[in-house]
């Protein structure tokens, strides 16, 4: 029969592994509906394991139930309306951190990224760092749904389930009107298959699937690109407007 001590071996031995799965789930760059239901309930777990071994040490109980005690605290705080210049600068710089990452296809990480992977991250990088920053839930909420709810190009340029809207179509990327853009608007190629961000001043960003198999910035016109001279629809965030 296991003494105590090897049963609290056997259970510390048990969390780590579920915490090693939770890490090794968060570090993979391509991620499903079945890897992120994984991962969820691997955190959960690995919080409510611990909270259990380590819970006759007042350091353990404190390690534990801060995190708690602090997305309760922030849940309590009032709502404060978002600004969509604040956010829209913050998305731009976000998308900006990204340049140089491989091109994987189904990447949503540093580690690998594609064209839809990279505008959503900048986005949830974005909601996160404002909403920690402002103290909005709303914004937070939204990094969350962008993370469980992924997206093709094809979805966001058909409104991602509200969130997105077309507001201009049949554009080239060479010679559209750049008076009517915003920083953080968005072009899906008529192709549906792929999709830029604009970061102003007639520059895009995109992880291109054809050429440097990375995240680049590019300035119109560009003669010799593809994806300047196909026709386009201009798309925004309606978090944006």
């Amino acid at each position: 029969m296991a003494t105590r001590r090897q049963r609290r071996r056997i259970k510390l031995m048990v969390w780590a592994v579920v915490v090693l799965l939770a890490v090794v789930l968060a570090l993979l760059p391509v991620s499903s509906g079945g890897t992120r239901k994984l991962l969820v309930a691997s955190i959960f777990l690995a919080w409510g394991g611990g909270l259990l071994l380590f819970w006759g040490s007042i350091v353990g109980r404190i390690a534990f139930l801060l995190p708690l005690a602090g997305a309760i605290g922030l849940a309590m705080m009032p709502y404060r309306a978002p600004k969509p210049e604040r956010l829209q600068t913050v998305y731009t710089e976000s998308l900006k951190r990204y340049e140089g990452v491989r091109y994987v296809w189904g990447g949503e990480s540093k580690w690998g990224i594609d064209c839809s992977g990279l505008i959503r991250c900048g986005m949830i990088d974005a909601c996160i760092s404002e909403g920690w920053q402002t103290k909005d839930l709303s914004l937070l909420r939204t990094a969350a749904a962008l993370w469980w709810y992924d997206a093709s190009a094809l979805e966001m340029g058909r409104g991602y389930n509200g969130r997105t809207y077309v507001f201009k179509e049949n554009q080239q990327l060479n010679t559209t009107d750049y008076t009517k853009l915003h920083p953080g608007d968005l072009a899906v190629t008529e192709s549906r298959q792929h999709i830029l961000a604009y970061l102003g001043d007639k520059t895009w960003i995109n992880a291109d699937p054809k050429g440097q198999f990375a995240v680049v910035s590019k300035t119109a016109p560009q003669e010799k690109d593809a994806w300047f001279s196909t026709p386009v629809k201009l798309v925004r965030w309606y978090r944006l407007q």
